[in-house]
């Protein structure tokens, strides 16, 4: 079952962190795609381009524009090099030689495509007669569909739990490029090219000074008394009284909010990635689960759940050279509990199971919130057209694989025959579990959860009594902010509000492997460099670059870039609705998926979920991106608009008309009558979650 579920991630145009499907979040301005190789051929450049889903490239315009020249040369040829790469062929026999140039942008279509970190983005022409004779703009030529051979190998899926290996290349020491810095071989720049001057993004306006920054271990230390790796069971049996047990791979999760009912009865509602719970399967009774639209048709349920944390608890967090062996810290590696048996069984899950012990105290999991199907659809159905032409490519390349049977086969032809709404999906989830501390044989294990109730207090006390908090207006919220960065960008002048943030902080569990996870942290020494710069900008040294710089981000709304994803719940989704941010110095690797992210004036901002594909256990310095729980106001971007919501609480309509759910308006929906004791009071919402208007 699990190579089955590898196989599906194999066939997807997604990745993995935590070892089961990721929403691939791209990096600035790009999808998941990437140059890989840039190769000079006499009057060709060639160009590979990995990680591209080749059905989504059909009829689409590969162009390169250079620094020296505004026009845009247009691939002339396009092969098909295997079922998620391609090579584009540039004829380039019109450019000046000797020289050496610069790339600007390669497009495919309008996406802009990522460079791999070890590919220079610049080429060189020696002396070539040819070169001065211009030559005819190339017809583009769309790449053409084949079907591979029988001989010919098939992609490799991704080892289980394993992370892709690292690069020979220390990222940390990037290539040095001819030009900057190589007075023997220049390129080419236009007269008065401006230079790229990135201060804006990477500085604050003066009124940040009045903001209160807090301390590097404190922030650590609530992470980590908070975060926990996180594994689910799931029952896969179709028989009502039959049980077929599936671990989940290892992801990262977080407490959000709880309910006491007593010193030893909690209500605990934690946070995680949506992909991490892509199994999390009819949790709620049938009338909830169609109440909610989270229904899983394959029949699966989610029934069981394992904890971890490290062996040792911590209480200092240091920060650490770039590539510190975190995964070689005994210390540091996880240990679990669970709430059922199969779990400490090695041929029910992996080598986490001689790490795990049963407990009793837990409850079984339950979904509280997923991140799709909570906007109006009336904004989505001018979607509806192409995600269902996705759908269709999606199942004849199935049956051209002779998967008809599979279940994602059949949920995308449930989709299609019976005409269903696509919703759309952001990476963020909440479940719940009861506990009863008096049940749990392990005083380490009831640590663990008053540590991570003792951090919500910790978190919500500190934001209340702060005399300011930027983008928070504290009339609708003191827990979070108010104003996200992309709509603080639009009225520059306000000092309440920031739209760039100079650190972030995260920490997770990321798996080095056969389910073993480690504690990690962001931000290795290297971060406060004044020496280095690890994005390949000569003039941005790490100690002045922004984790997030200002509008640093993407989203695939109002660009028209909506993917079809199949890895959650068995059905299709529209990839993704919202904005997917950057955080540099925050390469956290597969496992690491669903940590929480603060700011360094001690808010959260959002949720971590993805990272470079080739990302090496311990190397730190690559980007990352968390998404947004937090639209606050409609996006206009061209012709669309992307509504407002809020993860957390959408009740308010002045503010998130076009939102249909939340956390707190699904608490509402599943606890009309309060909970067990009729309470209706939660640490974040004290005064009820039941709205009083």
């Amino acid at each position: 079952m699990k190579k089955r579920l590898i196989n599906i991630l194999k066939t997807s145009s997604l990745f993995s962190i935590s070892g089961i499907v990721v929403a691939c979040s791209p990096f600035e301005n790009t999808s998941k795609e990437e140059v890989s190789s840039l190769i000079v051929d006499q009057n060709n450049l060639h160009i590979k381009i990995s990680n591209i889903d080749i059905n989504n490239a059909k009829n689409k315009v590969i162009k390169m524009e250079l620094v020296s020249d505004s026009k845009k040369i247009i691939a002339n040829k396009v092969n098909i090099i295997k079922s998620d790469e391609l090579e584009a062929i540039f004829d380039i026999s019109n450019l000046k030689s000797p020289a050496t140039y610069l790339i600007k942008n390669i497009f495919l279509g309008e996406t802009d495509i990522l460079f791999k970190s070890t590919i220079k983005k610049m080429f060189s022409l020696k002396n070539n007669p040819e070169n001065s004779k211009p030559s005819p703009e190339p017809t583009p030529t769309p790449p053409n569909e084949e079907k591979p051979s029988q001989s010919s190998p098939k992609p490799t899926p991704p080892s289980e739990n394993q992370p892709t290996p690292p690069n020979e290349e220390n990222p940390s020491n990037p290539p040095v490029y001819p030009g900057f810095g190589d007075e023997g071989n220049q390129p080419i720049f236009p007269p008065n090219f401006p230079k790229f001057d990135r201060t804006a993004e990477n500085s604050y306006p003066a009124w940040a000074s009045k903001f209160n920054k807090i301390d590097e271990n404190t922030l650590y230390k609530e992470i980590y008394d908070r975060t926990f790796a996180v594994k689910f069971g799931i029952n896969i049996s179709k028989q009502a009284n039959q049980r077929s047990f599936l671990s989940s791979s290892q992801g990262t999760t977080w407490l959000l909010d709880y309910h006491k009912f007593n010193e030893n009865e909690y209500k605990l509602f934690f946070a995680t990635n949506l992909h991490v719970m892509g199994d999390f399967s009819n949790s709620l009774s049938d009338e909830q689960n169609k109440l909610l639209n989270y229904e899983d048709y394959r029949g699966w349920k989610v029934d069981s759940i394992s904890f971890g944390k490290t062996e040792v608890k911590q209480t200092n967090f240091p920060e650490k050279e770039n590539r510190y062996a975190y995964s070689k810290q005994n210390d540091l590696k996880t240990i679990y509990y669970a709430n059922a048996n199969e779990f400490t069984n090695v041929s029910n899950t992996d080598s986490s199971a001689f790490k795990t012990k049963f407990t009793n105290g837990i409850s079984s999991p339950k979904i509280v919130f997923a991140g799709f199907d909570f906007i109006d659809r009336q904004y989505l159905n001018e979607f509806q057209e192409g995600i269902k032409e996705q759908i269709k490519n999606r199942m004849k390349q199935l049956e051209r694989e002779e998967q008809t049977e599979e279940d994602e086969y059949l949920g995308l032809k449930r989709a299609i025959d019976k005409n269903e709404f696509i919703p759309a999906y952001t990476d963020f989830g909440i479940f719940e579990v009861d506990i009863n501390l008096s049940e749990m044989q392990e005083e380490s294990l009831r640590s663990w959860f008053r540590d991570a109730i003792t951090s919500v207090d910790q978190y919500i006390d500190r934001n209340k009594k702060a005399s300011l908090l930027p983008n928070t207006d504290k009339s609708i919220s003191s827990y979070m902010q108010t104003i996200d960065y992309i709509t603080a960008i639009n009225n520059p002048g306000n000092e309440a509000n920031l739209s760039n943030a100079k650190d972030v902080f995260t920490g997770g569990y990321p798996s080095i492997g056969h389910g073993i996870a480690v504690w990690t942290r962001n931000n290795p020494t290297e971060r406060k460099s004044e020496t280095e710069s690890s994005y390949n900008r000569a003039t941005d040294k790490n100690s002045t670059n922004f984790a997030y710089p200002t509008n640093s981000q993407e989203n695939r709304v109002t660009t028209n870039n909506l993917q079809l994803y199949t890895s959650v719940f068995g059905r299709p989704l529209m990839d993704f609705y919202g904005f997917n941010m950057t955080m540099r110095f925050s390469s956290l690797s597969y496992g690491a998926s669903g940590s929480v992210v603060y700011n360094e004036f001690g808010q959260i901002i959002g949720i971590y979920n993805s990272v470079s594909a080739d990302v090496s256990i311990d190397d730190l310095l690559r980007e990352g991106r968390f998404a947004s729980l937090l639209v606050s106001k409609d996006y206009k971007f061209g012709e669309r608009t992307m509504k407002a919501y809020n993860l957390i609480d959408g009740t308010n309509k002045t503010l998130y008309p076009a939102q249909t759910a939340s956390f707190r308006e699904n608490l509402v929906k599943l606890y009309s009558n309060g909970f067990k004791d009729n309470s209706f009071t939660t640490a974040l919402f004290p005064n009820g979650f039941k709205p009083t208007n």
